[in-house]
């Protein structure tokens, strides 16, 4: 089992390097991630978008052109678009975003008529190292789905459940989150909640669910005891089930910034491994975001 993000770079470095394509990528962080991605044998990248550009700012990172394929593509839509072209005729085995807007980027990789994912299929998992366990933490949706209903969730869930087992938890502990710890009418979330935990119950998911539970009762045994909860899950909980985009992108945010955590993070629910080029992310981030997307394509 994967413990940590140097975990996840060992174990996708021992794997075949695959060609991932980039459309438009000019900013120094993305370049940056890029080539420390080839450099450690993840990935051979093809870049798309101006080659006066591309070169400039890669000599000015001090980066060697060799070992890249660089397409002459000025106009940042028709990268994309060519991109894309290049997974579909399986020229590229993996999309990173680049520097392509987030809107136009998810559009195209959802179009009905060329595109590579469905957008009710996806969802984002977020990535955390939690060293006093020495190991993983998963948070989702923390991106994608704004306000799912108890459908939507399987999917969410279903999502995040591949991705531990491709980081080597086989039967992942879920907490399905809500505002208290008690089945309450009123909030739908502890309703969802509770059927996802009666699903899971019945082998209808693969993971341990337990919900609706507070952050307090989730992530300390002692603290859910202590209120009289018997839980399978707390404190020992993989996965971080949100009921609405707002909870989990803000805690995702203020974990980060705040808890000056490292993250990364995977886009579920496609069968092509796509990268997204999330805004407070590091360059070690991005290139943990590939090495997921290795694992996932593995």
């Amino acid at each position: 089992m994967m413990r940590n993000f140097n975990d996840i770079l060992n174990e996708a470095g021992k794997l075949t390097e695959q060609v991932m394509v980039v459309p438009d990528p000019r900013s120094d962080r993305v370049l940056s991630a890029v080539h420390e991605a080839q450099r450690v044998g993840l990935v051979v990248p093809i870049l798309i978008g101006d080659q006066l550009s591309i070169n400039k700012n890669l000599s000015s990172l001090n980066i060697d052109t060799d070992g890249y394929r660089i397409i002459d593509e000025p106009e940042p839509t028709r990268a994309l678009t060519r991109s894309i072209e290049l997974i579909h005729q399986k020229e590229a085995d993996i999309l990173f975003q680049g520097d392509t807007d987030m809107k136009d980027f998810l559009q195209a990789v959802t179009n009905d008529t060329n595109g590579i994912a469905t957008a009710q299929s996806l969802s984002y998992v977020s990535l955390f190292e939690l060293p006093s366990q020495n190991r993983l933490i998963l948070l989702t949706d923390t991106y994608i789905q704004e306000f799912p209903n108890v459908q939507q969730k399987m999917t969410i869930l279903n999502n995040a459940i591949s991705l531990a087992n491709s980081l080597g938890i086989e039967t992942p502990k879920v907490a399905v989150l809500s505002l208290v710890e008690l089945v309450n009418p009123n909030f739908i979330s502890t309703l969802d909640a509770a059927i996802l935990s009666k699903m899971s119950e019945r082998k209808q998911i693969n993971a341990i669910v337990d919900g609706p539970l507070d952050i307090d009762c989730a992530s300390s045994l002692e603290r859910a005891t202590r209120k009289g909860l018997k839980s399978l899950v707390s404190g020992e909980v993989d996965i971080y089930l949100f009921h609405d985009i707002e909870s989990g992108y803000s805690v995702t945010e203020l974990t980060v910034f705040l808890g000056k955590a490292q993250v990364a993070g995977a886009l579920m629910g496609c069968e092509i491994p796509i990268i997204l080029n999330i805004s407070f992310e590091t360059v070690h981030s991005l290139l943990v975001d590939i090495a997921l997307a290795r694992l996932r394509k593995r």
